[in-house]
Formats: C-alpha cells, sequence, structure tokens
C-alpha cells in the first residue's frame, strides 16, 4: 500500500523537535540557535508545508557540518535609522539570521508603528511564514521575501535567471478568527513541490515545469525549470515576473546584496550562498484602535466563509486556514512523515551519533 499522508508513520511534534536540536547541536550550533533551527524547520512540518521542513534537515546539517555555513556568524549592522535596518548576515544559518532580523524589525516598528529590515549575505531561511508569524504573535502585520537560486524562466525567456522569490504576508486574527495568512512564491509553484513529486514518484501537472530543452514536461525528474506564477503570458505570467523582480528588488538590491542571479543557493557545496531577505512589520494599533480592528477582521473573515461554495466543495477556505487546520491535526497526532524522509533522518541520527526520535 502507498504511503499515504492517512497511513505514514506519525511523529510526535515534540519528539521532532527534540531531535532536531540535538542535531543542530552536533554540527556546532548553540543551544539558542539549535533551538530556533528546529522551531523553523518544524514549524513548517506542523503547518503542513512538508517542502520545508524535516526534509530540508539535512542540507542545513551538512552545509554546517562541511563549513560552507558559519555556525557563529557575527551579524552586523550596515545601516541604520529609527524605522529601517539593513544587516549582513556573515554567511550563518538562514533561519538563525532571519529570527534574529524578524525581531529587530518588530522592536523598531513598536517604536516607530512601521519597521523594514533587510539581510545580505544570509542562507536558506526556511518556510517563509514562520516570520511574519512572529510579529502576528505581537499583534503586529508582517511581511517578508527572499531571493533564491535561479531557475525560473522570465515571460518570453529562454533562460532560467530567476528565483522562485516568495512572499509570505501575515495579519492577526481578531477576538474569533485566526490570523490571515499567505505564502507563495512568485513562480507557477515553490520549487519544494517537485521535491515532494520526486518522492512521491508522480507527475507533475503540465504547466509548471520545463526540461533542460526548456519543452515542457510533467516529469519531475526532467524538470530544470519553472514557469513564472501564471505560467505563461496568455494566463497572466507577466503577473508574476513582476512580483518575482520586485522581489529581487527589495531583497536583493535594497540589501546591497546579490538578485537572485547572482544567488548560488541552488548549488549545495557552496561556500556563500549570498541569499538577500526583506523583514517589515506594522503595529496594528499604530493605525486603528486594536478592538475596532479585530472585530472587523472577524466580520471580513466571516464575508469570505459566507460565500457560497462551488459545486464539489464544501465551503470557501481563508487565506492561511489549511495551515491552521494541519496545525491543530499534527499538534494533536503527531506530523506524517515520507517513508524516505523518515529513513533519511535515520541515516543522520547514526552520522551525527545521536538518538533518533
Amino acid at each position: 500500500m502507498p504511503a499515504t499522508a492517512e497511513n505514514r508513520a506519525r511523529i510526535p511534534v515534540q519528539a521532532l523537535l527534540d531531535f532536531t536540536v540535538r542535531a543542530f547541536l552536533r554540527v556546532g550550533l548553540t543551544q539558542g540557535d539549535a533551538e530556533t533551527m528546529a522551531d523553523v524547520l518544524i514549524g513548517a512540518d506542523i503547518r503542513g508545508i512538508d517542502s520545508h521542513g524535516a526534509p530540508r534537515m539535512r542540507m542545513y546539517v551538512e552545509r554546517l557540518r562541511d563549513g560552507l555555513t558559519n555556525p557563529e556568524p557575527h551579524i552586523a549592522t550596515v545601516s541604520e535609522t529609527p524605522g529601517t535596518l539593513a544587516l549582513d548576515g556573515n554567511n550563518g544559518s538562514g533561519p538563525v539570521i532571519g529570527s534574529y532580523a524578524m525581531r529587530r524589525c518588530i522592536e523598531k516598528a513598536r517604536e516607530n508603528g512601521v519597521a523594514t529590515v533587510t539581510v545580505r549575505n544570509s542562507n536558506h531561511y526556511g518556510s517563509l511564514s514562520y516570520y511574519p508569524l512572529m510579529a502576528v504573535a505581537e499583534r503586529f502585520a508582517g511581511m517578508t521575501m527572499t531571493t533564491t537560486g535561479p531557475f525560473i524562466v522570465p515571460t518570453f525567456g529562454a533562460a532560467g535567471i530567476l528565483g522562485t522569490n516568495p512572499i509570505c504576508i501575515a495579519f492577526p486574527g481578531g477576538e474569533r478568527e485566526r490570523p490571515f495568512m499567505i505564502d507563495m512564491s512568485t513562480s507557477v509553484v515553490a520549487g519544494g513541490k517537485l521535491e515532494i513529486a520526486r518522492r512521491e514518484n508522480h507527475d507533475i501537472p503540465s504547466g509548471w515545469a520545463l526540461d533542460e530543452q526548456l519543452q515542457p514536461t510533467t516529469d519531475p525528474f526532467k524538470a530544470k525549470f519553472l514557469n513564472p506564477l501564471g505560467g505563461d503570458r496568455e494566463h497572466g505570467s507577466q503577473k508574476g515576473y513582476g512580483l518575482n523582480v520586485a522581489v529581487d528588488l527589495f531583497a536583493g538590491l535594497l540589501s546591497g546584496g546579490k538578485v537572485s542571479a547572482e544567488n548560488t543557493q541552488i548549488e549545495r557545496t557552496a561556500k556563500a550562498t549570498h541569499t538577500a531577505h526583506m523583514f517589515s512589520a506594522w503595529r496594528i494599533d499604530a493605525f486603528v484602535p486594536w478592538e475596532q480592528y479585530a472585530a472587523r477582521f472577524d466580520a471580513y473573515m466571516q464575508m469570505l466563509k459566507s460565500c457560497p461554495p462551488a459545486s464539489g466543495h464544501d465551503r470557501v477556505l481563508t487565506p492561511g486556514e489549511p495551515e491552521w487546520l494541519a496545525e491543530d491535526d499534527r499538534r494533536a497526532n503527531g506530523i506524517p512523515l515520507h517513508p524516505a524522509v523518515l529513513e533519511d533522518l535515520g541515516k543522520l541520527a547514526e552520522e551525527l551519533d545521536i538518538p533518533f526520535v
């Protein structure tokens, strides 16, 4: 019987967090940084983002073990104003740098109402949703975006020169409704979806990817490039293309770092990936009283949910609701891991000489 999500082994959340901390302690991170790595990675699994959690652990561990990522980065201030901050990540682990940058952004927004922080010289920083949700926990709205390695073909283009360049925005919930969250790549699909398709050994939808000869393919093993959000010009790919470039400008140029075409993130043996991020936070009560915001937020979400569902669907979901439903299930019943991921984590535990879950 195939290992569907329904019959996969489920690992308790705390057990997987504890294992992840042990793994990162073993490769030189401090206790605090190891806990941050675990929170970011396993947080993705908890919210049902199966492409960015436990399956990525080996990549982060090996880069630290092989000396490609700095385990003790000096995160330096490049420039600063009351509402802005530009940081240099010193080639540290992306989740460690990203968490630090978002905390600084929230601190500045607390004082000034709004704030923006940019980061250069970082690395892959996991699922984007973690960072805006840090702001949400403080009753702030939050946003982040990041450059990635180049394998997206621009509209009318014939070469992969852009990254998936994802964006995430979150707003806090009200008294009854849970937060709004959208976490999306500016390519037609996130690169991690190809990894899932390869792991599951199933075809990908038409329009996602191109092969080495820039011909459309539904074979995830032949997929080398992705299309921008929209797929092609007839379906609005110029919108995804424009958003993609905007991320390069906000994260790459505004940080003084490198854009996705200069990013080596997809080269797993690169000494530095030159990933760049941008973070923003808005203090809700700097604009409207919290009570007013909360009541209107709840009413707005109820309006979305009251929309009549299309044929074949039970109801309209709000943005972020699938992740909250996944979190409820996985915190209660454990995180379902694909057998290949479970096997790889077991091998990683042996390599690091630490107990597995």
